[in-house]
């Protein structure tokens, strides 16, 4: 009897820790929800750990930090406005609404090869709002 109740104990535990292992993700939320490309994106969810694919407006993103219930990614060049979705071993969620990409303008003034802060009214300096990472 003892056996039976050890192997059934065993048998719960790990079929409870496949469930965990495969759970579905789901996507409850994501801001902003438009930006340009670069723009970085937080998506807010369940089961998001070790995601196996990114997409951001059809288009792989970067993942930057991931804690299970928040992923943070980057919107790469090539996206145009669309859906979210995570993938993982448990399956694919999907967004409910679709991230919009808006255009910046490129910076105009330039000092021989370099690009040169608008000054404002207010003495601040404004720069371009692109910014190049790498993973």
């Amino acid at each position: 009897m003892n056996f039976f109740k050890a192997f059934t104990l065993i048998t719960i535990q790990f079929f409870c820790a496949i469930q965990i292992l495969f759970a579905q993700p789901t996507i409850s939320s994501f801001t902003p929800t438009s930006g340009a490309i670069g723009t970085i994106v937080t998506i807010t969810g369940t089961n998001l750990n070790n995601p196996t694919a990114i997409s951001i407006c059809g288009v792989a993103a970067i993942s930057i930090s991931n804690t299970g219930t928040s992923l943070v990614a980057m919107v790469m060049p090539g996206a145009i406005t669309g859906g979210v979705s995570i993938t993982t071993s448990g399956g694919t969620a999907n967004g409910v609404a679709n991230f919009t990409i808006t255009t910046t303008g490129n910076p105009t003034t330039r000092s021989g090869s370099k690009l040169m802060p608008i000054i404002t009214n207010d003495s601040s300096s404004e720069m371009g709002e692109f910014v190049a990472m790498s993973a």
